[in-house]
């Protein structure tokens, strides 16, 4: 009713939207992403693994994934710790609030390489804008390649070539 009204759009005042500023990297391992996809409903025909952690560097976009069977500490911390181990650490690591990145272990693991850790606002994915991002095209990715294998479902036989694909697009 208000929105046909002309007098009433008229006193209406401007709806502004406050501005959202883009992370900016200025150089490769300065920050990197983390967030985990769900892939519970596939998990009968992936051997129990119903979890991906997708892990991207804000400058250079390459991403990392890694196939987990539970969403928890004692799953996540080991994965980023053979990231780390493996690439180097970054700076900063940004995360949601999720218990499976906020916790004991994760605190301890990221002082040891001395990162810094940076946690989005409740309840706001668009902070995670990079990695969400990422998490819609490495899932377009691998739904294609299911469908082009025609296996469907079983996406952690596509999940290193998927990856791979992603970081030489």
């Amino acid at each position: 009713m208000v929105n046909g009204c002309e007098i009433c759009q008229s006193r209406r005042g401007l709806v502004t939207r406050p501005i959202i500023r883009p992370i900016i990297a200025e150089h490769q391992r300065e920050r990197y992403i983390v967030d985990l996809v769900d892939f519970r409903y596939y998990s009968d025909v992936n051997d129990g693994v119903k979890w991906m952690l997708i892990m991207v560097d804000s400058f250079s976009k390459y991403m990392w994934t890694v196939p987990l069977k539970e969403k928890s500490a004692s799953a996540v911390v080991p994965a980023i710790r053979t990231i780390f181990m493996t690439f180097g650490p970054s700076f900063l690591l940004n995360s949601d609030n999720g218990r499976e990145f906020c916790n004991e272990p994760m605190k301890f693991m990221l002082e040891e390489f001395n990162v810094r850790h940076v946690r989005g606002r409740a309840r706001c994915p668009w902070i995670q804008g990079q990695v969400e991002r990422a998490n819609q095209t490495i899932k377009w990715m691998i739904g294609s390649r299911l469908l082009t294998l025609n296996t469907p479902g079983r996406w952690i036989s596509v999940r290193e070539s998927s990856t791979y694909s992603y970081n030489h697009m």
